[in-house]
């Protein structure tokens, strides 16, 4: 299976709403922020989408991954990186990760930040590997269950 990392599209939010409500971790949405992905008032944003290439003929293959930023400024703030539960830890987030570095380098973006869970291992193994540093907390900023947030960033500089 090869991944192939593309932008989302309007037609891809039914899918990336069905993956982020299965996705215990995920930051859970409000209905009308899918709306705003797409909206030119709201904040920039970039939103990528995986989707596996089995080797068919199809052009139509599910998504499987995505990853939602804004920009703020010359930073950039990710929103939610999800994997569907049958791809993950088959490097669906770091391609993900690879794709969205390679767009805001390009963007001249300094830095980028996000928040995970202290109890998310699996995903702040993999933001280390991106030498993602902890730079803060945020109390009690998840619920179901109440947890803290750790607050990531990379100095877009540091990274090779």
């Amino acid at each position: 299976m090869s991944l192939v990392i593309r932008r989302a599209t309007p037609g891809d939010i039914p899918a990336i709403r069905s993956i982020e409500q299965e996705a215990p971790n995920a930051a859970h949405w409000r209905d009308h922020f899918y709306d705003e992905l797409f909206s030119p008032v709201s904040p920039r944003r970039v939103a990528l989408v995986a989707t596996a290439d089995d080797g068919s003929q199809s052009e139509q293959h599910d998504i499987i991954g995505f990853l939602v930023a804004r920009e703020v400024s010359a930073e950039w703030e990710i929103e939610n990186v999800v994997t569907v539960v049958q791809h993950l830890r088959k490097g669906v987030a770091d391609a993900l990760l690879r794709e969205f570095f390679s767009f805001v380098r390009q963007e001249n973006a300094n830095a980028v930040f996000l928040e995970v869970r202290p109890s998310n291992h699996p995903a702040r193994s993999l933001y280390m590997k991106w030498k993602f540093k902890e730079v803060g907390k945020r109390r009690s900023y998840y619920r179901d269950p109440v947890e803290d947030a750790i607050v990531y960033g990379i100095d877009l500089h540091d990274l090779a």
